[in-house]
């Protein structure tokens, strides 16, 4: 049932140390996103690509997608559903970090010229309700305020689950290995549904070896003033601190 599964990996790709690279070698049959640009997000391109690769595939897909990925699956979902059966979100990337026409906006927020259009209206408010899906966050995610996830996962209707403290769950924060996930997706491919008894923290990183918290590379102060909220970043990328309006809610909830 691994043939069932399409991975599309973030920003830069996932290397060979990656949790997704680590999974698909244990799932033969799983397919992964390629003919884009790992260096250059660009959503329209890589929804694209990965609608064409899905399709030739012949059969609804369950999505395992990371960061700037589960940007991708999530509007994969909402424009072609009959291709899904369900998506597995894993620390989903803050849509305002990329330009609509491709590329990071920024590195600094605060700095970004609002004359740059982000995703932010092109990514999907809600999903289909065919599509299943679960979205696992973490609470010092440097690529996503927790209360975003957490209104993401409401708007699209996603299981969610709170991974604790994990930063952007990938190798530098421990996820090379990742025998929990492993586990999940063989039962999800074999039940063909969402459990969320099945989907639980404890269930995912239960003999988990995370590495330890890598120290802050910079301490500067961030502040972003926009109708969304407003967000304080200190000593990025492992201290976060945040005040955020109930708009976020509003805009993936509504």
């Amino acid at each position: 049932m691994s043939d069932t599964l399409f991975i599309i990996p973030g920003f830069n790709g996932s290397g060979p140390a990656h949790w997704q690279s680590w999974t698909e070698a244990r799932l033969p049959g799983a397919a992964r996103l390629h003919g884009v640009n790992w260096a250059r997000p660009d959503l329209n391109h890589w929804v694209d690509q990965a609608q064409a690769q899905v399709l030739q595939l012949r059969r609804p897909m369950w999505l395992l997608a990371h960061s700037f990925g589960c940007l991708v699956a999530a509007t994969l979902a909402a424009v072609a559903p009959e291709l899904i059966a369900g998506a597995v979100f894993v620390a989903p990337a803050e849509p305002r970090r990329f330009a609509r026409d491709g590329g990071l906006r920024d590195t600094r927020l605060d700095h970004t010229p609002q004359a740059i259009p982000s995703l932010l209206d092109l990514i999907p408010h809600a999903l289909p309700p065919s599509v299943q899906s679960v979205l696992l966050a973490s609470e010092n995610d440097p690529w996503l305020d927790f209360f975003e996830a957490e209104a993401m996962a409401q708007g699209w209707r996603s299981h969610f689950v709170n991974l604790g403290e994990v930063g952007h769950v990938n190798t530098d924060s421990g996820y090379g290995p990742w025998p929990g996930l492993l586990q999940q997706l063989e039962r999800l491919t074999q039940k063909g549904r969402i459990d969320p008894r099945d989907w639980t923290a404890r269930r995912l990183t239960q003999n988990q070896r995370n590495l330890p918290a890598q120290p802050p590379r910079e301490v500067r102060h961030v502040t972003i003033n926009d109708t969304i909220h407003t967000t304080t970043y200190t000593a990025i990328p492992t201290t976060i601190s945040t005040t955020i309006s109930t708009t976020a809610h509003q805009r993936y909830c509504a």
